[in-house]
């Protein structure tokens, strides 16, 4: 009853409820158990990465690890590594398992994403697109620019702008979203800035920018031989090179082929290199 209490008139406190740098694991799931272990969070097991590079937008598995995407860095989760403990008599070394999350590397601090939807794993890399920086990315063992040395870097720069696409929703038109074609080992990223809208296509085998292409799906499904893509609206789902020729998304379009050889075929034409 005689205790006083003293504070600054002044005082303020501000409690912080969103760690957007934390990654946080769960208990390891079982088959057939009653209670799912994925919901039960283990409050110790948490990693904690560098709050200078921005918060962790992306998660993502390749090649049986586990990385992490902030605004401007990309770093490897060591996951349940293997460590050396001595045994019980102690002089033999055996081997052990650590706790879930040990630690992490970073990658790169040079490059990293804003749009969550934009990041998409296949069996040869990991794509990105790196908003603050232009540039359509790939991690593979290490960060390549793939804009830069695929002769897009201009077009890039001059048609992705900040401001539009960093609100990251794509149901609502907002940001990029990405597919994976498997059966022609094809990535698409489609960048939705309303009228200026627009999606490219790279291929894996030929490493190179392949197409543009009218149509602005908001989301990509991939299924063994099926790719799937939402119409517009997103009322209806397309299967896409399936269908009949011409109609895409319920509308005929006319084609046509442009003979770049010789289009005046009706007059002489002498050729001095072909290249």
């Amino acid at each position: 009853s005689n205790l006083i209490q003293n504070r600054d008139i002044d005082y303020n406190i501000k409690k912080l409820n969103n760690f957007d740098t934390n990654i946080i694991s769960s208990k390891l799931k079982s088959s057939g158990e009653l209670i799912d272990s994925w919901t039960d969070i283990l409050q110790n097991e948490v990693l904690t990465l560098d709050g200078k590079h921005g918060s962790i937008n992306s998660l993502v598995s390749f090649n049986d690890e586990i990385y992490t995407i902030q605004d401007t860095a990309l770093a490897s989760i060591s996951i349940s590594p293997r460590v050396q403990v001595q045994g019980s008599d102690g002089l033999s070394v055996q081997l052990g398992t650590g706790s879930v999350l040990d630690k992490y590397k970073y990658m790169s601090t040079e490059s990293g994403t804003l749009n969550k939807w934009s990041v998409l794993p296949t069996s040869t890399g990991i794509y990105y697109y790196d908003l603050l920086n232009k540039s359509f990315m790939i991690f593979n063992g290490k960060v390549n620019n793939l804009s830069d040395t695929k002769g897009l870097h201009s077009y890039f720069t001059t048609n992705t702008e900040l401001n539009i696409l960093k609100t990251d929703n794509p149901l609502i038109k907002q940001g990029i979203s990405s597919g994976y074609d498997q059966i022609n080992n094809d990535i698409f990223m489609t960048f939705h800035k309303e009228e200026d809208s627009f999606t490219i296509s790279y291929n894996e085998l030929r490493n190179q920018f392949i197409s543009f292409y009218d149509y602005l799906p908001s989301m990509y499904i991939s299924k063994g031989k099926y790719f799937i893509t939402t119409n517009p609206n997103l009322k209806s789902l397309y299967r896409q090179y399936d269908g009949n020729y011409n109609n895409f998304y319920g509308i005929n379009y006319p084609s046509y082929v442009v003979l770049n050889v010789n289009p005046e075929a009706d007059l002489d034409t002498v050729f001095d290199n072909i290249m």
